[in-house]
């Protein structure tokens, strides 16, 4: 009788102390939930997707227009300069065709050719690289200009996660899909160059 009373005892014990274990474990997993995890339950809500083509927002921005329309006038004065200096040269090479090779006067000219020569090349590399960044550098303010609009959308709309469709991983080099599917309401695409214009 005694046996069975302990064993009674010590079952009851046992149910108690798993019991107690169960509350303190659900105390601390509570202690470490988030406050959204908090609110949502022990069931963890999924993120919020969207998804979006880098390549077709830079061809509907109005500011990629304006941005290339400025760089295409800065090449036309850049290249006025160079077709000067070019038409230049020509003109002195057209006098020595009509000079006696041995005259002082032809060796001036000869010298004068290779100098302005000289002159165009370098001047047409350092027009080729103000180009080049002059454009890298207004496109990374208007990628910067992208990521602001794009987080302001996801705030929004309570977007957790943000894809870019297309990725390049080197310049010149051909993209490729980051993203092979997506429900067309995850794209907001469209939004985001609607969003960018009216800026």
């Amino acid at each position: 009788m005694r046996r069975s009373s302990s064993r009674i005892v010590i079952g009851a014990l046992a149910a108690c102390a798993l019991v107690a274990g169960g509350v303190a474990l659900e105390a601390i997993l509570s202690a470490r939930r988030t406050p959204r995890e908090a609110i949502a339950g022990p069931a963890f809500a999924p993120p919020t997707i969207a998804v979006f083509d880098l390549e077709q927002v830079l061809a509907g921005s109005r500011r990629r227009a304006e941005m290339e329309d400025e760089l295409k006038r800065e090449f036309e004065v850049k290249r006025g300069e160079l077709d000067k200096l070019r038409n230049e040269i020509k003109k002195y090479q057209e006098e020595l065709g009509m000079m006696k090779g041995d005259s002082p006067e032809h060796q001036r000219l000869e010298r004068l050719v290779h100098q302005k020569t000289a002159d165009a090349e370098f001047t047409e590399k350092q027009f080729t690289e103000e180009i080049e960044r002059l454009r890298t550098t207004r496109f990374q303010v208007l990628l910067t200009e992208i990521q602001r609009v794009v987080a302001e959308l996801a705030g929004a709309r309570g977007i957790d996660l943000v894809l870019q469709r297309k990725l390049t991983l080197q310049d010149g080099m051909p993209s490729w899909e980051a993203v092979f599917h997506a429900l067309p309401e995850l794209d907001v695409t469209r939004d985001l160059i609607e969003t960018l214009n009216k800026q």
